[in-house]
C-alpha cells in the first residue's frame, strides 16, 4: 500500500492531506516519511490548518530536522479548507481518494466504527499531472523557489496545463479553472 510506496521511494514524496492526526497512525506515517527523508528522498507534506488542527508544527520537527518539509495550508477566505488527499511518489505513482491519516480513519477508533476511507493507486502520466497540481498548491501555501516548475515542464509530455474545480452554489454548478500554458 501507501506505506510500502513510501518505503520504496527513491526521489520524491509529495503528500497533500486534509487530516493528519498526532496519534498512533499519524506517528507511523511520520516515521515512514522520516525514514524516506533520511535516505535522501525529498519529502513535502501539505496539511490543512482546520482538518489537522490538533497537529502542531512540533509534530513534524523530526521530519524537518532531516530536511523534509511540512506546510500548513491556512484558510484564506474563512470557509476555505484544503481538502485534497493525494500522495505522489517519484512522479510516477499517484495515490488519491478519501483517506486522512489517523486512527479514526482506519477503523481502529473506539467510537467511530465502522469507518472506511479509500485510496486508489495510479501509475503513469496522471501522477505527473497531480504533481503539477501539488506544486501549485505548495507555492500558494509556502514561499518556494520556482526551480521545480522547470523540472516538471521538462518531464511533462503534454505541457504545463492542469485544471482544478472550485465549488460554487448548487444552482450554478461547478466552475473549472484552467492554469498554466498549453
Amino acid at each position: 500500500g501507501m506505506l510500502q510506496d513510501i518505503a520504496s521511494a527513491q526521489q520524491t514524496i509529495d503528500l497533500a492531506i486534509y487530516g493528519f492526526a498526532d496519534d498512533e497512525n499519524g506517528r507511523e506515517w511520520l516515521s515512514a516519511l522520516c525514514q524516506a527523508a533520511q535516505r535522501g528522498v525529498r519529502v513535502r507534506v501539505l496539511y490543512d490548518a482546520f482538518g489537522s488542527k490538533k497537529t502542531g508544527r512540533r509534530f513534524f520537527k523530526p521530519l524537518t530536522a532531516l530536511g523534509g518539509q511540512a506546510q500548513k495550508v491556512r484558510p484564506w477566505p474563512t470557509h476555505y479548507r484544503y481538502h485534497r488527499k493525494m500522495m505522489i511518489v517519484d512522479g510516477r505513482i499517484l495515490w488519491m481518494g478519501s483517506m486522512n491519516i489517523g486512527v479514526k480513519y482506519i477503523d481502529r477508533h473506539p467510537v467511530k466504527k465502522p469507518w472506511r476511507d479509500t485510496q486508489v493507486r495510479i501509475e503513469g502520466d496522471a501522477a505527473l499531472e497531480a504533481e503539477k497540481l501539488f506544486l501549485y498548491d505548495w507555492r500558494c501555501a509556502a514561499e518556494d523557489d520556482r526551480a521545480e516548475e522547470k523540472n516538471l515542464r521538462s518531464r511533462s509530455r503534454k505541457g504545463w496545463k492542469y485544471r482544478f474545480f472550485i465549488p460554487v452554489p448548487p444552482a450554478i454548478g461547478m466552475k473549472c479553472i484552467m492554469c498554466g500554458s498549453t
